[in-house]
């Protein structure tokens, strides 16, 4: 059974974030200071038609198309997408200090030494930070209308629910034990009140939170958006609590419990971890998580290769996806023709028993031949996929790679919420490492 999206909720019911002045501003530089920076890069501004202008990313890795009609501006990044109409970003304000006065400098050289005294700063401050962050990206999250005439106590907003849970799986630790962080949140102005443990749990097995938090999931990943066109698919197994009998699906014989081992008919079967799969796109500079498909460990849609091109169409959704890597398991003709149909250069690893035979995918012999051709410069674009297998070692490392929850639905949940929290962790690092502005 494979994760799907719910259609109980409208085109607006995720709001724009909009900052609260209670809450610290961790914006960075302002968006003009940002600009001045793009500025002193090389060609950074290019006026590719009468109104039209081509203007690069902070980084220099993605140009962004800036319009003007009038004294209306419009720009295709993400910053000014989430914002809508009437927002300036960076660029726009590039642009019009481009047409007041051209700067251009000698681009710096890239340093390409850890910055350890950002990453000390990301580390010892995550778990603040994790939580502010959280709490604007739950504002973004509005609860449906009460029913006119319900009688009854005021439910508990998603927001809070939804902050509630993530931060239960951040803490590692029972509903109960957790309760102890809700009332430092609640302290902090974070949190109006501390729920019951309960209603975190209750929260969890709800399906329709499925679609809320796999969307929370791809929106904490926007912020990096400038820093991350490359990424790797992969999947890896989330073990449960609850025990399969593989000897019984293997040799068709029952598990024999250790007070009836004496009967000879039957065999004692080792037991073994049932375990959800957890598809992701990993982005190969920071390895913040842009995209997660989650499913059943057998059955109908569960395969690697049916779920690149979910995972492919969610990543290129909110990122400038020029590449992708992935291991053999994904090969297939249908997914590299996603890949042309999409403008991304696809560096999987082809197997052995594999031709050149297109079969209606030009973009399949393209890369097998480059394959063939210059076989080292490929494999250094595809060993960029190990990093998907750091992701998903920092996800087990940090989170927990078990899954307490007892039913389906809320184990899904569960496991969202881990992959949530640590590309929370990952905007900690990055606040400090890159400055990027987070603004959700």
């Amino acid at each position: 059974m494979t994760e799907t999206a719910s259609t109980n909720y409208t085109a607006d019911f995720f709001k724009p974030y909009e900052l609260n002045p209670n809450f610290p501003n961790l914006a960075g530089a302002n968006r003009m200071e940002r600009a001045h920076e793009i500025l002193k890069g090389k060609k950074a501004v290019k006026k590719v038609a009468k109104n039209t202008f081509a203007v690069k990313s902070q980084m220099g890795v993605s140009t962004y198309t800036v319009s003007r009609n009038g004294d209306a501006y419009t720009c295709n990044c993400p910053d000014c997408i989430v914002h809508g109409a009437g927002w300036e970003c960076k660029h726009i304000m590039a642009v019009k200090e481009f047409l007041n006065e051209s700067i251009t400098t000698a681009t710096p050289k890239k340093n390409t030494q850890r910055n350890w005294t950002g990453y000390t700063l990301g580390q010892v401050n995550e778990e603040e930070l994790v939580k502010i962050f959280l709490r604007q990206l739950c504002d973004t999250v509005e609860s449906p209308a009460r029913e006119a005439g319900k009688a009854g106590r005021k439910a508990i907003p998603l927001s809070e629910l939804v902050f509630c849970s993530v931060m239960k799986v951040y803490s590692k630790k029972s509903s109960r034990r957790a309760h102890t962080a809700l009332r430092d949140a609640s302290e902090q102005n974070l949190l109006e009140y501390a729920p019951n443990y309960n209603a975190v749990n209750k929260f969890m097995v709800r399906e329709d939170v499925t679609p809320i938090l796999h969307h929370l999931v791809r929106l904490s990943a926007l912020p990096l958006a400038e820093l991350e066109t490359s990424f790797s698919i992969d999947s890896s197994g989330f073990a449960t609590t609850q025990f399969g009998e593989w000897c019984d699906n293997k040799h068709g014989k029952a598990y024999v419990p250790k007070s009836k081992k004496g009967k000879q008919d039957e065999i004692k079967a080792n037991r073994k971890h049932t375990f959800l799969k957890c598809h992701i796109s990993a982005g190969n500079r920071t390895n913040v998580v842009a995209d997660v498909v989650i499913t059943e460990a057998e059955g109908e849609g569960t395969s690697d290769v049916n779920n690149f091109k979910n995972l492919l169409d969610g990543t290129n959704g909110y990122f400038n996806v020029l590449e992708v890597m992935a291991d053999a398991a994904y090969g297939s003709r249908d997914n590299y023709a996603k890949a042309d149909e999409l403008g991304v250069t696809p560096y999987i690893l082809f197997k052995k028993n594999m031709t050149s035979s297109a079969k209606g995918c030009g973009l399949w012999r393209q890369m097998y031949m480059k394959f063939l051709d210059n076989p080292r410069e490929y494999m250094e674009h595809y060993e960029q996929r190990n990093n998907v297998e750091s992701t998903f070692g920092a996800i087990k490392a940090k989170m927990g790679e078990k899954l307490m929850a007892k039913t389906l639905v809320a184990q899904k949940n569960e496991l969202l919420c881990k992959i949530l929290a640590y590309n929370l962790t990952v905007l900690a690092e990055s606040f400090f490492i890159d400055d990027i502005e987070v603004n959700f």
